[in-house]
């Protein structure tokens, strides 16, 4: 059941409402902010499904704006980091419209604090006209870790269990707030030499997962799911105004129990919002009429 709030704000949205949504993609170029190699994972994802090309952009150093192994501090949020990105192309770019971020994010599961969680947004941006556009995929599925070691038989352990050199490694010593750190570690004999050299120095390093893209198989793939989301969102357009990213973005809970029939937290109703005209669409039980009973805080304390 979906429910409309036909009151929206009174933007001037002509530009979308106009046409098709592909016609503002289709046979345009984008260029993309990285220097390790995420074309790969979204510009095909991008041109079979919008026709929109990729370029990568040879003026912009992305590590400048954080790094996984610490050395470089991330300047905000992830998400606004990915803008970031996105405006600085825009800006090195005169002649682009469109300009394409990715940022990656590795942390705790909120729920299962044991399990390492992956979330990647791609962040799509332009200049005429004014649009921000994130796709966002979630995944526990990663090869994501660390360990301190002090000897080649643990190094060659770890190596062993973390799949290198398919996925890569990085060494590491902290100094106070300083960092040697070796990276780019393509076999295992740089490797060996690269932990000889800080061992001779240090007694014990730290030996961890490499999270660029291009030395992380599944964080690649994660990055491409996220270019699907992107997808998505640009083909959700708004049926008040024709812009992007209609989609689901709050919900209301109270979903009642199956049992008691008292309000859970479950969707009641899912709300899909238009950030340009403030259109707003309710879709009522978006996952049922009633909830489980082990979901209900009073059947299931």
């Amino acid at each position: 059941m979906v429910e409309k709030n036909l009151s929206p704000s009174h933007k001037d949205s002509s530009f979308f409402i106009q046409g098709n949504i592909f016609s503002h993609f289709k046979d345009r170029t984008a260029v993309l902010a990285t220097k390790h190699g995420k074309e790969r994972a979204i510009a095909p994802v991008l041109w079979e499904s919008l026709g929109l090309r990729l370029t990568v952009s040879d003026k912009i150093d992305t590590d400048t704006f954080g790094t996984f192994a610490g050395d470089v501090e991330r300047p905000a949020s992830q998400f606004e980091t990915a803008a970031i990105k996105a405006t600085n192309c825009l800006a090195l770019h005169p002649e682009a419209g469109l300009a394409l971020a990715s940022e990656g994010a590795f942390y705790p599961h909120p729920e299962v604090p044991f399990l390492t969680m992956n979330t990647e947004i791609v962040l799509l941006m332009g200049r005429e006209p004014s649009l921000t556009i994130a796709g966002y995929h979630h995944s526990t599925e990663t090869l994501a870790t660390s360990e301190e070691i002090a000897t080649t038989e643990e190094l060659l352990d770890f190596a062993n269990r973390l799949k290198f050199p398919e996925f890569g490694l990085i060494l590491k010593v902290k100094t106070g707030e300083k960092h040697a750190i070796k990276k780019d570690l393509n076999s295992l004999a740089s490797l060996l030499d690269a932990f000889r050299s800080l061992r001779s120095e240090h007694e014990k390093i730290t030996v961890e997962t490499d999270l660029r893209a291009h030395r992380n198989p599944l964080r690649m793939k994660m990055i491409g799911q996220a270019a699907a989301d992107l997808v998505r969102r640009i083909l959700a357009t708004c049926p008040n105004c024709g812009y992007p990213d209609f989609v689901v973005k709050d919900f209301e809970k109270g979903l009642p129990c199956e049992l008691c029939s008292l309000p859970t937290r479950l969707p009641l109703k899912d709300i899909k919002a238009c950030g340009y005209c403030g259109f707003r669409e309710e879709i009522l039980f978006p996952k049922g009429e009633k909830a489980y009973a082990g979901h209900c805080d009073w059947c299931n304390p």
